[in-house]
């Protein structure tokens, strides 16, 4: 017997709006990208801090041999004494290239090379591709000096990068791991 006959003042619709919600629930669990574990984030971090590293020493050593192939610095012991603006040089070319590497690979793509590695990439807190803006604010604030202290396991998995640019990363390919717990 159905409800419509039990209830003669229930009109066909609502008693579908009652059984729609629980099934578009389900719908939405399976659908939930899975957040990416503190193991891999670490090798995120490793990956790229070593790609970014190399390459700011390798801006550093154009840069001085630039400054020595001048020839206007003194030499003492074979090699150039190279004046204090010449570090803030360095410096700033290599600061700008760590925000030029974030801000390109995760506006663009979603991800670093250390997430292409892992296999996870940078959503919006909804599951959509981040803006530029929040890519741009993630990136200003791994500058923050305890920003890798923000990881503790009771926290979650958020860094302070994360939860201010509204952002999280989670596996691109969530259905071939069934270890990690879904983002909530």
């Amino acid at each position: 017997m159905s409800s419509l006959q039990e209830n003669p003042f229930v009109s066909p619709a609502a008693e579908q709006e009652l059984v729609t919600p629980i099934e578009e629930k389900r719908e939405k669990r399976e659908n939930l990208p899975v957040a990416a574990s503190l193991e891999r984030r670490r090798l995120n971090h490793i990956v790229d801090s070593l790609i970014v590293g190399a390459a700011c020493y390798g801006i550093g050593y154009v840069i001085g041999f630039v400054f020595a192939a001048s020839g206007t610095f003194p030499i003492a012991q074979g090699r150039p004494q190279f004046p204090a603006y010449f570090w803030v040089v360095v410096l700033s070319s290599s600061m700008l290239f760590f925000c030029f590497y974030f801000i390109l690979m995760e506006s663009v793509f979603g991800r670093t090379i250390g997430k292409l590695l892992t296999g996870t990439k940078v959503v919006g807190e909804n599951g959509e591709h981040p803006h530029v803006m929040q890519v741009v604010g993630r990136t200003f604030a791994r500058l923050i000096p305890f920003d890798p202290q923000s990881f503790k396991e009771d926290t979650g998995r958020r860094g302070w990068h994360d939860t201010l640019s509204s952002t999280v990363v989670v596996l691109s390919n969530p259905k071939s791991v069934e270890e990690e717990t879904f983002f909530q």
